[in-house]
């Protein structure tokens, strides 16, 4: 799911960054509009095209009865999904002062979520095995340097909400007995 999510993160920045490239953004200013008002408008579109995208996941779950993501747990899930696209869309909105260029926008995006989705997970959860011998202070670094980045809270949530079903169901198996 949460590779699923990068593309939108190059959506948005790919238009963001085009703006600037034509000089939309230059001729909107000129023509009277606030920054702030820009950004707003900017921010309300894609909040939008992003609420179309927390629906079809939402009614995915929902269909495929993902375990840990739906029944009990769908609203948790949908608040996750809700709070990861109010998190993204501003940590895009900052990458886009360094790009002059869509393409390499999109790229670079395309690529650095995959790395902080992907590899600084797995780097955190590698670091919580004793065996490895790895200290405390590195797998704190890992995870407070992980909650920088939507994508890592994103896995960590999803995570979290998995673990949740996997305790309900076995207490309630203990119960059961």
């Amino acid at each position: 799911i949460s590779f699923g999510m990068i593309p939108i993160s190059a959506i948005t920045i790919y238009a963001v960054v085009l703006e600037r490239e034509k000089r939309i953004k230059q001729q909107e200013i000129l023509s009277g509009i606030s920054p702030l008002v820009y950004w707003l408008s900017r921010c309300a579109v894609d909040y939008s095209l992003y609420s179309v995208t927390l629906i079809g996941i939402t009614a995915l779950v929902s269909f495929l009865n993902i375990i840990g993501l739906c029944g009990d747990h769908l609203p948790g899930s949908v608040v996750l999904f809700l709070f990861f696209g109010l998190s993204i869309n501003p940590f895009i909105y900052v990458h886009t002062f360094f790009f002059n260029n869509a393409n390499s926008a999109t790229t670079s995006v395309l690529l650095i979520h995959s790395l902080t989705s992907i590899g600084l997970y797995i780097a955190f959860v590698c670091s919580k095995v004793p065996d490895l011998g790895i200290s405390d202070e590195v797998a704190k670094s890992i995870e407070y340097v992980g909650y920088l980045f939507p994508n890592f809270n994103l896995l960590g949530g999803l995570y979290k909400l998995g673990v949740s079903e996997a305790l309900c169901s076995n207490l309630e198996k203990i119960n059961n007995d």
